[in-house]
């Protein structure tokens, strides 16, 4: 069994290696792999031990599902934060940004830049005040 299997396009140039592993409780899980007869679709399934059975039978998940709810979750804050009204903070900061740019001789565009970034910041977080939370369970997310 090999431990990738290689997707190639038309001309047979190998586009990206999928590992044929999965680590689950520092262990790693094998997967088997079926491509189709006309070559254009992947199945992989897990070769799973006895003991890796009754880990996930208990809970234990592969060690990216913690990472991939938290990005989720985060992605979800953030949209319902603009949504709720971080677009017209970000336009308010943008022209904020760029009415102080001009005048203190920083430049208009750079000010409209900083002011834009500083108003998505704050209306993201207005909107869904959890936003910010979200973003650094994240982060803290191993």
């Amino acid at each position: 069994m090999s431990d990738a299997l290689s997707i190639v396009d038309r001309h047979g140039k190998i586009v990206e290696t999928v590992s044929l592993a999965v680590p689950l409780n520092g262990q790693s899980v094998p997967l088997r792999a079926a491509v189709s007869a006309d070559g254009s679709t992947a199945t992989l399934t897990p070769v799973l031990s006895e003991s890796a059975r009754t880990e996930i039978a208990a809970g234990v998940r592969p060690v990216s599902a913690k990472k991939d709810r938290a990005f989720e979750q985060m992605i979800w804050h953030i949209t319902n934060g603009w949504n709720r009204g971080g677009n017209v903070a970000t336009a308010v900061g943008a022209l904020a940004g760029l009415i102080v740019g001009c005048i203190v001789i920083v430049g208009c565009v750079w000010g409209a830049g900083v002011g834009a970034a500083i108003g998505a910041v704050v209306g993201i977080n207005n909107g869904d005040p959890r936003a910010g939370q979200a973003i650094l369970n994240w982060i803290n997310t191993p």
